[in-house]
């Protein structure tokens, strides 16, 4: 599974979030193994953004697309969210990996893409979990709309799966 996260921020803290997903049709082979043929095992469509948005105060749906290609699905949904701490549940609902702190002119928002983990495992599981996820990556940008700057950050999903400490970005304005 590869994810493009897009967050325009304005002046007051509200924007917009731009998600894609694509979703390796390898999963959907897996899911039919047990009899859900028609249920991804990972909660991405419309449906579950819409039940999940039910729950976050101050975000809201703008869009919503999905589409298939010869080896994904592919979903893109444009989300409003009107603070950064509804951007920030948003993204990390525990509180846990994803912060905001604002001070002396100077703003950072801070996310934590892994944790550390030990990469003592079967080599034939490491082997087949890189075979299927070369082809995807993580990217994510933050454009700060009053300030005309954007920065981005791009990884392959491989390099995220193999790392063995946590792997944290932080954006600074």
């Amino acid at each position: 599974m590869g994810v493009s996260a897009e967050i325009s921020l304005n002046a007051d803290n509200s924007g917009t979030i731009v998600l894609e997903y694509r979703i390796s049709r390898l999963l959907e082979t897996l899911g039919a193994q047990d009899g859900n043929i028609n249920w991804l095992p990972v909660p991405i469509g419309r449906a579950d953004f819409e039940r999940s948005l039910q729950r976050l105060p101050g975000i809201r749906m703008l869009s919503f697309n999905s589409k298939r290609d010869s080896s994904d699905l592919i979903n893109t949904v444009k989300l409003q969210f009107s603070d950064m701490d509804s951007l920030l549940f948003f993204l990390d609902p525990g509180g846990q990996k994803a912060s905001f702190e604002s001070g002396a002119g100077v703003n950072r928002l801070v996310l934590q893409l892994t944790d550390e983990r030990n990469l003592e495992q079967d080599e034939a599981f490491a082997g087949l979990i890189r075979s299927v996820s070369q082809a995807y990556s993580v990217y994510i940008s933050l454009e700060i709309t009053p300030r005309g700057k954007k920065t981005d950050f791009l990884m392959p999903v491989n390099d995220l799966l193999s790392a063995s400490a946590p792997i944290i970005l932080e954006f600074q304005w």
